[in-house]
């Protein structure tokens, strides 16, 4: 009798098992259909003129390295609902810069811009099947995409670009990128990196506009003021800002430079906005459409943003503040940023 038993208790262990197999094999197959090279993902398809593609092989390996164990329904259905999401997020971005750049060519600043040269800068970057065009605009995320790029071996090259041309022979590239920042947390790090960072070897916007800074507001002879020792305040900073919105040239020096004057989005018909405040979600959607299935970006999540930006900003003076929202005014309005400063004294 108790062999009988132990015989059926195996049996039913070994269907189990059995079952269980059964049942990875089915979830695995799921995984690799909705991920790793189904028919959906090689079919062409557009998001602001993308076309998709697969590149998991090139990129990552090999398809073996999809794990055996794939997601559950309810994590491929969140997938799915991001993915919609990000798509709905990016195509309400174009289309807030469409309406908004209505009222900026009635503008002062558009029918008198401080930078008028008649051609515009930008960077075409080479990648596989793709060539896109990219306003690499500094400290907005720029050196995450120049990273990325570097890594994915992308060639990279500037072009200078006829305004009076440029529409025609911009939509020549079904790709065509722009990259922006809350201009409040913009102007923090351009600070703090640019001016306050002891770069070795020394950077010349330190050692220029740091300089300069330093002279002006501590009564100093720019000369003797050694790199190494060049110390300016936040507050001072922003003051020369507002003091001296033409001193590079009759415009902002490039870190700190609004996007309305560096990237021209009224006149150059770009495709795709990426903000750094959700840099990582952007891009991850932004190589999804170039047929990346893994996000080479990496994560670029930043904490305690708001915290950091009143704190910063807490002892910045009202006048300075206003003269601020006077100048990035349109940085604000064209990309729907908060044009409320995060404190004002």
């Amino acid at each position: 009798m108790n062999r009988y038993l132990w015989r059926i208790l195996k049996q039913g262990c070994m269907l189990l098992v059995i079952i269980w197999l059964v049942f990875s094999v089915l979830k695995h197959f799921a995984y690799v259909e909705e991920y790793g090279g189904s028919k959906s993902q090689h079919e062409e398809g557009s998001v602001n003129g993308f076309k998709k593609g697969n590149r998991d092989e090139q990129h990552t390996g090999s398809s073996n390295a999809i794990p055996f164990m794939g997601p559950s329904n309810k994590t491929k259905q969140e997938h799915v609902k991001m993915k919609k999401d990000k798509k709905k997020q990016i195509e309400e971005r174009m289309e807030r810069l469409k309406r908004i750049c209505k009222e900026f060519k009635d503008s002062y600043e558009y029918k008198h811009p401080a930078v008028t040269t008649k051609s515009i800068q930008l960077m075409q970057v080479s990648l596989d099947k793709h060539t896109l065009l990219w306003c690499s605009v500094l400290k907005a995320g720029f050196s995450n995409f120049r990273d990325t790029f570097n890594k994915l071996k992308a060639k990279r090259t500037i072009l200078k670009i006829d305004m009076k041309l440029s529409h025609k022979k911009i939509t020549n590239y079904t790709i065509r990128l722009l990259n922006v920042r809350n201009p409040w947390e913009r102007l923090l790090s351009s600070y703090w990196d640019r001016i306050m960072t002891n770069h070795k070897p020394p950077t010349n916007t330190r050692n220029k506009w740091g300089r300069t800074m330093m002279a002006k507001y501590h009564n100093l002879n720019p000369k003797k003021i050694k790199y190494d020792d060049i110390n300016v305040t936040f507050t001072e900073f922003l003051q020369y800002i507002v003091e001296n919105p033409k001193h590079n040239r009759g415009h902002l020096e490039p870190h700190w430079m609004q996007y309305f004057e560096s990237c021209k989005p009224c006149d150059v018909p770009y495709n795709f906005i990426v903000k750094t405040e959700s840099l990582t979600e952007d891009a991850g959607f932004f190589f999804k459409q170039l047929g990346f299935n893994k996000n080479p970006f990496g994560d670029t999540e930043r904490k305690n943003r708001a915290e950091r930006l009143e704190k910063s900003y807490k002892d910045v003076p009202s006048w300075i503040m206003k003269r601020l929202i006077t100048i990035y005014y349109w940085d604000f309005r064209l990309f729907g940023y908060d044009i409320e400063p995060p404190h004002v004294v």
